[in-house]
């Protein structure tokens, strides 16, 4: 089964690398909006608080969690489907610090 190669892609599917550089920019945080509690230390140990105040516009969608739904998608997906895009988006899993096991 073939995806296609990067430079083919709807926008909404590209690798993420592809959008920007992100090695080109010198980070002092990179947040894992995934992670619970994450954003609210960074916000708690930077004056970023003040930038961002106290709203959050949330994903609005109802009922249960995002990692719950991507597990039920995933399920979905056979063993060699799911190797293929492991290998295809393999530059994202890295930057982001994502592991099949979480998947």
């Amino acid at each position: 089964r073939s995806f296609g190669t990067p430079g083919q892609d709807d926008p909404h599917w590209s690798l993420y690398s592809d959008h920007c550089s992100p090695c080109l920019s010198n980070y002092t945080y990179i947040v894992h909006l995934d992670n619970e509690g994450e954003e609210e230390a960074v916000l708690n140990m930077t004056s970023l608080r003040q930038v961002v105040g106290g709203s959050r516009v949330m994903n609005p969608t109802q009922g249960g969690r995002s990692r719950d739904l991507v597990k039920e998608y995933i399920g979905q997906l056979s063993c060699d489907t799911l190797a293929d895009l492991y290998q295809r988006y393999w530059p994202d899993f890295v930057m982001f610090q994502y592991h099949m096991g979480e998947v």
